[in-house]
């Protein structure tokens, strides 16, 4: 859990908080969705990835919809 919101910078101060209490957004770590990976719960990925470096698998932040995937064109 962060100790302030990814989304708005507020402090969070219950340590069992599942969601920002100023904005409502998740403050539970960025996760991979595979609960056969081992970022799935054993380490955490970074707040703006998508998809996990290790297996390719959706982030909970981006099932979620608390962050989105850009499209790069080259």
């Amino acid at each position: 859990m962060y100790t302030h919101c990814p989304e708005c910078n507020a402090r969070i101060t219950r340590e069992d908080a599942s969601y920002c209490s100023n904005c409502g957004k998740s403050v539970e770590v960025n996760k991979c969705s595979n609960i056969d990976c081992p970022h799935n719960f054993e380490s955490s990925l970074a707040k703006d990835d998508c998809y996990c470096y290790e297996c390719g698998s959706k982030s909970t932040y981006l099932t979620l919809g608390i962050i989105q995937s850009e499209e790069f064109k080259f």
